[in-house]
């Protein structure tokens, strides 16, 4: 992990938040004019954390100042807490997201009227972090949450011992199942251990509401959202979202992110999102229950042995694929599948 950015005095970058300016250290990614003429804002944003590494909290603070800069508060504040889970001691990083609370405050509080907050605040084309958290939580399998699987799962207790001791008290101990079973402070510092995070999720998961879900960070992807990223998106991506389908200003029906290039994580979890979700007459793209109903497999397969045909007038480009990994990956995932809690409008045109 690249170290914190310690700027000299000479480098300071003003931010103005409701008419007061304040001076927080680290510099705004300089871009090119000719690299700006070509590339609309999504696209430098997308590029930029394309950039971004699993452990990189200096590209996260970096992409959060890019993103106040151009009034994305919200989007903002997920890349700086992106930023605190990787490095909870990162000094600019905890100034820059209280700049940024601070702002989303006074928008809330009014202090800067509706018709002057970009649109770009109200709707987001992209799930936030926040939201790819939900969703990696709510995809594991029950073998990732062991604390012997063979890749350690990553991730943090939002309000760390202080949330553990809170679940602890308020549902371990207060379980039918616990409550004799003579629990001791051994116990409890067992269960709150760094180590044991698996474990915690576990418990959370099993025996708590949305109120500690949401207290769950879960930073690596599920073996499921693995496979999506390098097997089934790209599939999918190639033979769907081409220009005139379902890509583009002019996409039919739904909308996919990412084609043409290499999706970063926020693209690649909206497509999930996407998939995951989305049905046409009554039929899912992807179908749980019965994977080889999904409509992702049956737009795949020829014509002639489809139960299900794509609805489109243009043809769907085929590329050499196994669809038989389609299947194995709509098995793998959990069913039923839970509500994540995610509140996003999945983008659609007005012909289906």
């Amino acid at each position: 992990m690249r170290a914190a950015f310690r700027p000299s005095v000479s480098r300071l970058v003003v931010l103005t938040l409701a008419g007061a300016a304040l001076v927080t250290g680290g510099l705004f990614m300089q871009t090119t004019r000719g690299q700006v003429a070509n590339q609309s804002l999504d696209q430098q944003i997308a590029a930029r954390e394309s950039k971004i590494g699993p452990k990189d909290a200096v590209g996260h603070e970096e992409l959060a100042r890019f993103l106040f800069k151009h009034a994305r508060y919200d989007e903002a504040l997920d890349q700086v807490k992106a930023a605190l889970a990787i490095n909870p001691q990162f000094q600019d990083a905890i100034l820059l997201k209280h700049i940024i609370e601070k702002k989303l405050l006074s928008l809330a509080a009014g202090h800067q009227t509706a018709t002057t907050v970009p649109a770009s605040h109200k709707v987001h084309k992209l799930l936030t972090m926040k939201d790819i958290y939900k969703i990696r939580l709510w995809e594991l399998s029950r073998p990732e949450l062991r604390l012997n699987a063979p890749k350690p799962l990553e991730g943090k207790i939002v309000g760390g011992d202080k949330t553990l001791q809170r679940f602890w008290t308020h549902v371990i101990l207060r379980d039918p199942r616990y409550e004799n079973q003579n629990l001791t402070r051994r116990d409890r510092e067992h269960f709150m251990r760094p180590s044991n995070f698996p474990n915690q999720v576990h418990f959370m998961l099993q025996m708590g509401t949305a109120k500690y879900w949401n207290k769950i960070e879960i930073l690596s992807d599920p073996a499921a959202m693995q496979v999506f990223r390098t097997t089934v998106q790209p599939f999918v991506l190639q033979s769907c979202a081409t220009v005139g389908c379902h890509r583009g200003q002019d996409f039919k029906g739904f909308k996919l992110f990412g084609a043409g290039g290499t999706p970063n994580i926020r693209e690649t979890y909206t497509n999930f999102y996407i998939l995951s979700t989305y049905a046409y007459k009554g039929q899912n793209l992807i179908n749980r229950g019965s994977p080889q109903l999904s409509l992702i497999y049956q737009y795949a397969l020829p014509r002639a042995d489809a139960a299900y045909r794509h609805p489109g007038k243009k043809p769907i480009t085929y590329r050499t694929f196994n669809r038989q990994k389609i299947l194995n990956w709509i098995e793998s995932l959990r069913y039923p599948s839970h509500d994540y809690g995610v509140s996003y409008q999945v983008p659609k045109s007005a012909s289906k």
